[in-house]
């Protein structure tokens, strides 16, 4: 999707934002500090843009009665925030 420059300015402070309100956390900072202890080198990636409306994702409905299948990239993603799945 092509943008006007004015979006795009508006996008670009918009991640700077999230960024710096979410680096700033003192709970973050906590965990990127033990992590750089344990000998990783953490890095903090903020995405944020407009999606293609002819490119939405499909959303499907999911009910307590049917199965909620996860991919290897759903489980890698909750484990990253802290959520722990369980094969049943």
């Amino acid at each position: 999707m092509k943008m006007n420059p004015e979006i795009e300015k508006q996008l670009n402070f918009l991640r700077d934002v999230i960024h710096d309100a979410i680096s700033l956390s003192p709970d973050v900072e906590a965990a990127m500090a033990e992590l750089e202890g344990a000998g990783f080198c953490p890095a903090l990636s903020i995405n944020v843009a407009i999606p293609d409306p002819e490119n939405l994702p499909v959303l499907e409905l999911v009910t307590r009665d049917g199965p909620l299948i996860l991919t290897d990239s759903d489980t890698d993603f909750l484990r990253n925030v802290g959520i722990v799945t369980v094969d049943c």
